[in-house]
């Protein structure tokens, strides 16, 4: 699974590659609430909120459905840092899960026109996905 993040005009964006693992993390995320989306630009996806979310923690992001089980895990030295901030301060992430892209290690146009062009062909998944930081909090004893 290739991921890539996103960040246009301040806006978090995740790109889920699901190749190879795409039938159970689409099956996955549609259960969890992500719907189908038409294009990439001009479409802003659905605002019902999904059953899926993002947990963040010291050692990696975790895509959770709705009884915290992981759908797709990342290690956190791997999540761009501008994405992390933005989406943490924001609460929040857009979030696509499309099939196998045919780029390379292209950038941010390149990863968004190669979406517009699956979603219109009725493939890409997507929705604003919740965003939270969980921090260990030590119990104080006196």
């Amino acid at each position: 699974m290739r991921v890539w993040w996103l960040t246009p005009a301040g806006t978090p964006v995740v790109v889920l590659e699901a190749a190879g693992v795409a039938a159970s993390v689409s099956d996955r995320v549609r259960d969890g609430g992500l719907g189908s989306v038409p294009a990439f630009y001009d479409h802003t996806p659905p605002r019902r909120p999904p059953r899926v979310g993002f947990a963040l923690d010291a050692a990696e992001l975790r895509l959770v459905d709705e009884h915290g089980d992981p759908i797709v895990r990342v290690p956190r030295e791997n999540v761009d840092r501008t994405w992390l901030q933005t989406a943490v301060a924001r609460k929040g992430t857009l979030t696509y899960v499309t099939p196998e892209l045919d780029l390379d290690d292209e950038g941010g146009r390149e990863v968004a026109d190669a979406v517009d062009a699956a979603a219109r062909e009725g493939s890409v998944l997507g929705g604003i996905v919740g965003v939270v930081e969980e921090h260990v909090r030590l119990p104080l004893t006196f």
